[in-house]
């Protein structure tokens, strides 16, 4: 299921006349740090060297006020850029005529992905934030057309698994809201503001409740599952090439020249992906080595269960609701008390099981009406304040020879 048009991600911003993600760089020093910044992701994450983006055709697809792009430009890439919204073209032309790189800005293309036609093909296509919220079909058939063979897609998006503590504060300041009757940004200020300090940020805790707990896309219906994103892409005619978290069984090991079929590597990756799942549920490294499949299965559809049931709260108290998270709750306590996890620390599982036991409290206090308890263990409680989870994932599919659109 994707946005209906009243909920897209692009109007969203545009109906408020804002450019979501833009920071002011006004100096080379600052834009060196954005780079710096970047190349952590693209580079050491993602394996993708500045010598990839030299006389690459580039079209970046949602730019906003196009910083990302002044690093592709830097890198060397002809960049096209296509963004909908208004309220970022002058930034962007800004920017590429303070930075020396209007050469390097072959188009700003002033459409939304959909809307976008082209006859060329580029080398990179990138598409970070917004994926999930148009249908497949539409955006996995444009990089299938407008890619060249052995392309590079870039994306990013929401990851289904990944967003279980997304979905907790969704949950939890819905609820306050309506017992508290304050309006959303300070219920979230009172609720959020000790974690969100906890961690360094360069933006306000206003735009993280713009952006998270208001926006319409943040739901669970939207959200990609790694491991089926994985797959509609094969079935496309993509294979990954890399990705942060990682997809791909890097603890396989065989002979340098086996030649092991296409298909037996992405059953090996999905596997992968769902021992993983707790791990970027929570993130950090609680990875499921059980023996059994089935109790990798049984991880997994208890996470789905939790998260259900924590979207199911945004909406309304429904007590079924409640009741299955408590249930799903208890059998992930189960299952971390007694099969092996690999971890990076003798802490991880005991924190783990700590935010575990306080989510089932939670619930039961957002059931009761509790909102003082609440107030004060989303302020005091260390698992809650320290966990975020991993809802952003990266991901490089490279098109294969011979994929026709």
């Amino acid at each position: 299921m994707r946005l209906d048009v009243s909920e897209r991600q692009d109007l969203y911003y545009q109906q408020r006349g804002i450019s979501p993600t833009y920071k002011g760089l006004a100096s080379a020093r600052e834009l060196d740090e954005h780079e710096r910044r970047r190349a952590g992701l693209l580079v050491e994450k993602l394996h993708l060297p500045p010598r990839l983006f030299r006389g690459a055709r580039l079209v970046e697809f949602g730019p906003d006020s196009g910083e990302n792009a002044l690093v592709f430009a830097r890198w060397g890439a002809e960049v096209t850029l296509v963004e909908p919204n208004p309220s970022s073209w002058a930034n962007i032309q800004a920017y590429f005529e303070r930075f020396g790189l209007r050469e390097r800005l072959r188009d700003l293309v002033k459409v939304d992905l959909e809307g976008f036609q082209s006859q060329e093909r580029f080398d990179i296509v990138v598409a970070e934030g917004f994926v999930y919220t148009i249908p497949d079909a539409v955006w996995i058939g444009l990089f299938t057309r407008i890619l060249a063979e052995d392309g590079l897609g870039l994306i990013s998006y929401y990851e289904a698994y990944g967003s279980l503590m997304d979905l907790v504060l969704r949950a939890i300041h819905a609820r306050m809201r309506a017992l508290t009757h304050l309006e959303s940004q300070a219920i979230a200020a009172k609720l959020f503001q000790t974690k969100w300090d906890s961690v360094p940020h360069t933006r306000t805790l206003a735009t993280w409740v713009m952006d998270v707990l208001e926006n319409p896309s943040v739901r669970l219906r939207y959200f990609f599952d790694a491991r089926a994103l994985c797959a509609r892409l094969a079935e496309a005619g993509f294979s990954l090439y890399s990705s942060w978290p990682a997809y791909t069984d890097g603890l396989r090991v065989h002979w340098h020249k086996l030649d092991v079929p296409k298909a037996q590597r992405q059953a090996q990756d999905a596997k992968f992906i769902a021992r993983n799942s707790l791990s970027v549920a929570l993130g950090t490294t609680l990875f499921c080595c059980a023996e059994s499949e089935a109790t990798v299965m049984s991880m997994r559809a208890s996470l789905r269960d939790v998260l259900e049931s924590m979207d199911q709260l945004i909406d309304a108290l429904d007590p079924e609701a409640i009741a299955r998270g408590l249930h799903a709750l208890g059998q992930l306590e189960e299952l971390l008390r007694h099969a092996p996890f690999l971890a990076d620390s003798p802490q991880d599982k005991p924190q783990a099981l700590r935010l575990i036991r306080g989510l089932q409290q939670l619930l039961r206090w957002l059931a009761a009406g509790e909102a003082e308890r609440v107030m004060q263990w989303c302020n005091t409680d260390p698992a809650f304040i320290a966990c975020w989870g991993l809802p952003h994932h990266f991901a490089v599919f490279r098109k294969a020879r011979g994929v026709s659109a």
